[in-house]
């Protein structure tokens, strides 16, 4: 499996727009939009919340060694803030939700990594078509585990989060 394969096609015309783009842009939309929702009911209930809008996802085979998993580009002023968060005093995000939707063999979460002692939650959406996935998600299979890595522009440094149950994320 290529990793490059999880990326959509884009047209080879720019004033072309590809099906497939604007299928997962369409579904995006929807995902940023409960996202916004999901922060204000936990905003609600007493949390402070931290809403990451990835700028690419991609879903990382094995072959990366350590680095397989979901991997997020995230805006530099939003991934210092995740830092800040992270690197805080007591901070300890191991309790995790996940919310899901599937359109046209693509699988959509919204991921809430939780800091329940500090009433924190760090709020992000991803998605990946399963199909073209199949090594990372062996991967976090066989490791018991599903990683997460966000990183800004310059691909470091990398905040990477590990979900114990990587049924959370799979298909």
């Amino acid at each position: 499996m290529d990793d490059e394969d999880n990326v959509p096609r884009t047209p080879q015309d720019p004033g072309e727009v590809a099906p497939e783009t604007e299928r997962v842009q369409s579904h995006w939309d929807r995902a940023m939009a409960d996202m916004e929702a999901t922060a204000a009911e936990y905003r609600e209930d007493g949390w402070n919340v931290l809403e990451l809008h990835p700028g690419d996802v991609v879903a990382l085979g094995p072959d990366r060694a350590d680095r397989w998993g979901l991997d997020l580009l995230v805006a530099d002023d939003e991934f210092d803030d995740l830092v800040a968060w992270v690197e805080a005093e007591g901070s300890r995000f191991d309790a995790c939700e996940v919310y899901r939707a599937e359109s046209g063999g693509v699988l959509y979460l919204l991921v809430a990594m939780q800091d329940p002692d500090a009433d924190r939650v760090v709020l992000f959406p991803v998605y990946y078509d399963p199909s073209r996935a199949t090594g990372m998600l062996s991967a976090a299979r066989d490791a018991g585990e599903m990683r997460i890595h966000l990183h800004p522009l310059a691909t470091e440094p990398v905040v990477t989060f590990t979900q114990s149950d990587p049924s959370l994320f799979a298909p």
